[in-house]
């Protein structure tokens, strides 16, 4: 009895050079490409309103019904800003903006005064008295509107944020004990105490000198920052010992200031430190799409000097990232032995991460490669004898493949988007399969015959497959080719169009 999965065909050809086209005759089914999870747009955020303030509201004091409608009128002052002043989490300055609308005769006049970013502060409807929420820095307008005679007027509102801190300990987002996940979920040592010496904290805010071999290791410049995300582990490398550091974040309208002793650190030629998780968000929540500056400078008691800075630009995304992190690691709190492999899941937001399948508690695996909507995970075990594909988020397992070689077939292998099938990764990656390049059902680990594959392409190392399944890419190691395009005994890199279809006439078609 023929496996159901022989009911579809999968085609290949070769594009143009250094591209490949291919079909299939295999798995159940159509091959049609299920929609993509977790990448919907972000909706507007909700706003409550107090119902006292709705547009029919009559303010008190402002023009009654038998008033003489104003002419034109204006607000006063014309382009307010306001300054905000955060110091180790407590706000220090804060003052209370007071708006006028006048007429055309300098007269004030009665309105109701309305702000389009209620998160950035609020106004008073009727006296318009405007405060910052000391949330966020950002731009808004503040507009009045007479109650009579429909004149309005309105000014633009800058709030500006300016944020220092000396120091944290504790066990919080910046403190010391950070779990499974380390320190506030990125890892380091915490933010670090309080630096005590006046001076030292002035000259880390007005010193510079250059030292040689200091050099920043992460983040990179030019990073994008999805919204989202935990604050980056700021690390670089240097052979002097550092006793204070000073983290420097600026944009249009944010600047913050940080100073954290770091002496006792195990490992003098190589540092790191934490940003604050509340003022990373401050940071980027009120990012209006400028560069974001990082500058890092650092005190080297031994020889009396401040270095630095080392500094970077980066751009912060007005999306936000979404979804789950799968990632390889060793040793991990998580699993039961030392010198175990795992496979984590980071919840974008979350500070620690998981298990990717629970029931690896006791077990080791590494190698996993992950289907596009997320929805399987195939992963080997240490024996690289032995592996299995999961279902996510459950964890339950959809595929087991065992006995050598045949227990490799999805290790880095190129997973179709849904996840139903896999082109293997053939001989030549670090960890690979023996065999040709096959396309292997998910569920039976049957092999999928193809139609211009497999007498084109014998070794496609490391292949993946586009978002949405209609190609694949691949080093293009061994194998005859097809149309003008060669292997290149790993020195090309080709793309094939694929194509994956009902076949006419077959069982079960």
């Amino acid at each position: 009895m023929a496996h159901s999965s022989y009911r579809r065909a999968c085609a290949w050809r070769f594009l143009a050079i250094g591209s490949l086209s291919l079909a299939t005759a295999g798995a159940a089914g159509a091959c049609a490409t299920q929609a993509r999870d977790g990448y919907q747009g972000e909706g507007a955020p909700s706003v409550g309103v107090d119902a006292s303030l709705a547009a029919d509201a009559t303010p008190t004091g402002a023009f009654g019904a038998g008033d003489a409608a104003p002419g034109a009128i204006t607000v006063t002052p014309a382009a307010p800003v306001v300054d905000v002043t955060i110091a180790d989490g407590v706000v220090v300055t804060n003052a209370a903006l007071a708006l006028r609308a006048l007429d055309d005769k300098g007269n004030e006049v009665g309105v109701r005064w309305s702000l389009d970013r209620p998160d950035l502060g609020n106004v008073d409807p009727v006296s318009g008295t405007f405060r910052a929420s000391a949330a966020l820095a950002g731009n808004a307008v503040l507009t009045a509107t007479a109650t009579a005679g429909g004149a309005t007027a309105s000014a633009p509102v800058v709030v500006r944020l300016h944020v220092t801190q000396n120091g944290r300990s504790g066990t919080g987002a910046g403190g010391a004990n950070g779990g499974v996940g380390g320190a506030g979920g990125v890892g380091g040592e915490g933010l670090g105490a309080p630096v005590t010496s006046a001076s030292i904290v002035q000259r880390l805010r007005t010193e510079a000198n250059v030292l040689g071999d200091l050099s920043m290791l992460y983040p990179y410049d030019a990073t994008v920052w999805p919204r989202g995300l935990r604050a980056p582990l700021l690390q670089w490398a240097t052979a002097t010992k550092a006793s204070a550091v000073a983290v420097h974040l600026s944009e249009n309208g944010f600047v913050f200031e940080g100073v954290y002793s770091v002496d006792g650190l195990a490992d003098a030629a190589r540092h790191r430190q934490p940003i604050d998780e509340t003022v990373w968000r401050l940071a980027a929540d009120s990012n209006q799409g400028d560069p974001l500056e990082l500058s890092v400078k650092l005190y080297a008691p031994d020889a009396d000097r401040v270095y630095g800075p080392l500094t970077q630009h980066w751009t912060v995304s007005p999306a936000s990232l979404q979804g789950t992190i799968y990632y390889n690691t060793y040793d991990s709190r998580l699993v039961q032995s030392s010198g175990t492999g795992a496979v984590l899941a980071l919840r974008v937001g979350n500070a620690q991460p998981d298990l990717a399948v629970a029931s690896t508690r006791t077990t080791c695996i590494g190698c996993h490669t992950l289907s596009e909507n997320g929805s399987y995970l195939f992963a080997q075990d240490s024996s690289y004898s032995n592996g299995a594909a999961y279902s996510l988020p459950s964890g339950a397992t959809a595929g087991s493949y065992s006995n050598g070689d045949d227990g490799r077939k999805f290790l880095w292998a190129g997973v179709f988007p849904d996840g139903s099938f896999g082109l293997s990764n053939s001989r030549h990656g670090r960890e690979h399969a023996s065999m040709d390049s096959q396309l292997f059902d998910r569920a039976t680990g049957v092999a999928i015959p193809t139609l211009g594959f497999s007498n084109a392409v014998k070794s496609a190392v490391t292949p993946a497959f586009a978002g949405d399944g209609k190609r694949v890419a691949f080093n293009f190691w061994e194998g005859p080719g097809a149309a003008g395009v060669t292997s290149g005994n790993g020195h090309s890199l080709v793309v094939m169009d694929f194509d994956c279809h009902a076949i006419a006439g077959a069982p079960g078609a």
